[in-house]
Order: C-alpha cells, then sequence, then structure tokens
C-alpha cells in the first residue's frame, strides 16, 4: 500500500480531503492499521511523524472507539421503519 511505487513518487501528501461522516471511522482506523509503514515513510523523508506519539496514539484510539459506536448506532437507526422516537 504504501511501498506503492505511484505512492512513493509522490513529491508531498494530501493534507484535506472531504470524507463522508460513515467512512471516517474507517479511515481513521486504516490510518490506525497502517501506523509503522507510514512512521517508515515519514523517516524515510526525514521528516517528524506525529503517530510515534504515545500520548496522540491514545487519544486517537479514544476517537476512533468513539467514531466505531457512533457509526454503529447511525447503522442501527438507519435500518428499515426505525427512527430516533421508535427506539
Amino acid at each position: 500500500m504504501l511501498q506503492n511505487k505511484e505512492f512513493q513518487e509522490k513529491n508531498g501528501i494530501i493534507y484535506h480531503s472531504s470524507v463522508r461522516w460513515l467512512s471516517q471511522a474507517k479511515v481513521l482506523k486504516r490510518v490506525f492499521e497502517l501506523k509503522q509503514p507510514i512512521i517508515n515513510f515519514f523517516e524515510a523523508l526525514e521528516k517528524e511523524c506525529i503517530l510515534t506519539d504515545a500520548d496522540f496514539l491514545l487519544n486517537m484510539a479514544f476517537l476512533l472507539d468513539i467514531m466505531l459506536k457512533q457509526n454503529d448506532l447511525n447503522m442501527f437507526l438507519q435500518e428499515n421503519q426505525k427512527n430516533i422516537y421508535r427506539v
């Protein structure tokens, strides 16, 4: 993934991208799963990576947990004939 030739040829990183709410937790989870390759990428560029900070990772894991729970609730409420008043 991060070792892909196309990715390595990029000169920079895209800093902003609009993402739907349900996908944000998936993106955050994927970043968490790919933590070490991301750190290696930044080290290859001789840049500092925030993913090496233990406090940041703890906050990120907490945010991920909250977002996954929110997604579960959101998907539950989107089932047929469900709304906040009937739950």
